[in-house]
């Protein structure tokens, strides 16, 4: 991180593109000011690439009931596996996230869409069969 800012030399402002009325000081300030907020922008970026992906357990692992299942014999999802009630886990291949949905791929292909994700509630939903749930968390 500190590697980033010390490779950023200093960008020669001229006065001349402040105005006829301004002052040298005030041009120095003015770029002084520019760099800070240049350095604490790129304080940021670089702590938010040095973040992971995604910090701890994605909000929809856990046991689910609801449609098919209950909580004797849940849905039981995670970013690595993923089984139907009553099944043997899968391996999941990917795991897509975008405003308001994940969805998640199977390595056999097979793939189910997670919407409104809560803490104690989401909707199941399976491109394949068309099939809804509302699930709800199992304690």
């Amino acid at each position: 991180m500190s590697d980033a800012i010390a490779l950023i030399e200093p960008i020669p402002l001229p006065v001349e593109a402040l105005g006829g009325g301004q002052s040298v000081r005030h041009a120095k300030k003015l770029k002084r000011m520019t760099m800070d907020k240049l350095q604490i922008a790129l304080t940021i970026v670089a702590g938010l690439a040095a973040a992971p992906a995604m910090a701890g357990a994605p909000p929809f692992e856990g046991r689910w009931s609801g449609g098919p299942a209950s909580c004797a014999l849940p849905f039981h999802i995670t970013a690595k596996t993923y089984a139907a009630p009553g099944a043997p886990p899968s391996p999941v291949a990917k795991v897509e996230h975008s405003r308001g949905w994940w969805r998640i791929e199977l390595k056999d292909g097979y793939s189910v869409t997670l919407m409104d994700v809560k803490p104690r509630s989401m909707t199941w939903h399976s491109p394949e069969s068309g099939d809804t749930f509302d699930l709800t968390r199992c304690p």
